[in-house]
C-alpha cells in the first residue's frame, strides 16, 4: 500500500505518548513554553507552595516555629565540633528528641554555619 497515510505499527504504539517528546529538535524557548503548558496543574502547585513558604518563613518570627529552637541546637553541637548528638534518658540536652533525627540535614546546616559565633546562644535562650 505504497503512499498510505495510515499509521505505522510504530506510531501506534506510541500513540498514548504526549508529542512533547516527538517534536524535537525545539527552540529552547518553544520547548520551555510547551513544557509549562503540558504541566500547568504541577506548576500552580508548585507556585503556590513557594509563595506560601516565603509568606510563613517570613511572617513567623526567629526561633518561635514548633521545635526550632531543638533543630538549631542540634547544628550548633556538630558545628562545635562534638560529632554527632547522642540521646541518653537521664541527660537533659537542648537539642532534646532532635538528636535522634537523622544527621545529614543537621551536617549540611552545621557546615554553612560553623564559622558564627555562637558561645552565647545558651544563655540567649528565654523559655
Amino acid at each position: 500500500m505504497a503512499g498510505s497515510l495510515a499509521p505505522s505499527g510504530l506510531e501506534q504504539a506510541f500513540a498514548d505518548v504526549p508529542r512533547l517528546f516527538f517534536t524535537l529538535p525545539l527552540s529552547g524557548e518553544i520547548m520551555a513554553r510547551s513544557i509549562i503548558r503540558a504541566h500547568r496543574e504541577l506548576w500552580a502547585v508548585l507556585i503556590a507552595f513557594l509563595l506560601l513558604g516565603g509568606v510563613y518563613s517570613t511572617v513567623t518570627p526567629l526561633f518561635e516555629a514548633p521545635d526550632e529552637i531543638q533543630h538549631y541546637f542540634h547544628i550548633k553541637h556538630i558545628a562545635d565540633g562534638k560529632g554527632l548528638p547522642v540521646l541518653r534518658p537521664e541527660e537533659e540536652v537542648l537539642y532534646g528528641q532532635e538528636g535522634g533525627q537523622p544527621s545529614l540535614y543537621y551536617a549540611l546546616g552545621a557546615l554553612t554555619t560553623f564559622w558564627i559565633d555562637t558561645d552565647d546562644a545558651e544563655g540567649l535562650l528565654d523559655y
